[in-house]
């Protein structure tokens, strides 16, 4: 009975490392294709290997920033064609 359980432990563990492995490839594929865009330099940067958590908290607020200068633009762009309209 005890090398069942052992072979079992041993069997979850290889499955762990296999799909750690794996998730680890896409991450750094993602990394290498985002590190050459300048606005993503910075960030990646500033964070050190393995914090994940902090890496989704800014990209999060990078993507927040940059759809708060998108609205802006819009809205700057309809109040400039609404201006150019009504002044003769």
């Amino acid at each position: 009975m005890q090398d069942l359980d052992d072979m079992n432990i041993e069997i979850m563990r290889n499955t762990l490392y296999k799909v750690y492995l794996e998730d680890f490839y896409r991450f750094c594929q993602v990394r290498g294709v985002m590190e050459k865009y300048p606005p993503y330099q910075s960030i990646f940067s500033k964070l050190a290997y393995g914090e994940s958590q902090m890496l989704d908290k800014a990209l999060y607020e990078e993507e927040v920033k940059r759809l708060c200068l998108a609205f802006e633009q819009q809205v700057l762009w309809k109040l400039l064609n609404c201006i150019c309209v009504v002044s003769p």
